[in-house]
């Protein structure tokens, strides 16, 4: 059986999940991209990931909280890729993994080496 080394990325911008694709691709990962919250959960639905990436501002008619939950009970490893403020990321998901954007390449090296 194989392993799933697949990363889902919520993203609603494509340079980000483009610059995230390359990144991950090169390090032997493969790469489904969603724009919001809605499609993510229809990933979800889909198939297992190995990790998700999600923005902390992704939209859709399902919550990020609800997100979250569906990625816990499954026990797929998340992290945030957002450009609000820790404190504010902190308050709503105190255990998740952030990267700040715009980061560098030794910051998102860092977040990655924490989540895989």
């Amino acid at each position: 059986m194989a392993s799933n080394r697949t990363v889902l990325i919520v993203d609603d911008h494509a340079i980000i999940a483009a610059e995230l694709e390359v990144v991950l691709g090169q390090i032997g990962y493969d790469v489904e991209w969603v724009v919001d919250l809605d499609a993510a959960v229809q990933a979800l639905e889909r198939r297992t990931f190995l990790l998700v990436l999600l923005e902390f501002r992704a939209e859709g008619s399902v919550s990020r909280g609800e997100v979250e939950a569906l990625l816990q009970a499954s026990g797929t490893r998340y992290g945030f890729i957002t450009t609000a403020s820790e404190s504010e990321v902190n308050a709503a998901s105190p255990k998740a993994s952030t990267l700040s954007k715009p980061y560098t390449q030794t910051d998102l090296d860092a977040f990655l080496d924490t989540l895989l």
